[in-house]
């Protein structure tokens, strides 16, 4: 993968913490808006919110962290097997 690119996973990662934020504003300014419907809203929000975080922080860190040193592992492979 090329470093001086972002990510898409890290783009979206960005919009929907920033969307997800923005949301929890809007709603938590509104008054007129029952509390049950609130805390609903607010529940199901920050529920994706950390499913976000836990998957771009979590196991796909940790995969690709593998997915990396495997490859590394492979690349030394090939460059011992060249000198012999």
């Amino acid at each position: 993968m090329d470093e001086k690119k972002l990510p898409i996973s890290a783009l979206l990662a960005v919009m929907i913490t920033l969307g997800c934020f923005g949301l929890v504003f809007e709603i938590v300014r509104r008054v007129q808006l029952s509390p049950e419907v609130v805390a609903e809203v607010l529940g199901s929000l920050l529920t994706g919110f950390a499913g976000v975080v836990g998957y771009y922080f979590g196991s796909s860190a940790g995969s690709r962290a593998k997915t990396d040193l495997l490859a590394q592992k492979e690349e030394q492979g090939a460059n011992s097997a060249t000198k012999n």
